[in-house]
């Protein structure tokens, strides 16, 4: 499993990147740095025969903040 829970980010981000501002775990609001960080993953496991699903875990399995609906959506 790659990072796809609001503990790894806050515990690992700063560590891989520590001259970058996180920002919230919320895909809403920080789409750039999130995706940045799903992609550092993937190209770690390079080598690894595998399939990623893609999701996304609030704290304690809660929902995620984000859009009402996809008809607010940008």
């Amino acid at each position: 499993m790659l990072r796809n829970n609001v503990d790894e980010w806050s515990n690992n981000f700063s560590k891989e990147y520590p001259d970058v501002i996180r920002g919230d775990w919320n895909w809403k609001t920080n789409p750039y740095q999130i995706t940045r960080y799903w992609e550092d993953r993937v190209k770690e496991s390079k080598n690894n025969d595998a399939i990623y699903t893609l999701g996304m875990r609030g704290i304690h399995d809660s929902g995620m903040p984000g859009y009402k609906s996809n008809m607010v959506r940008p």
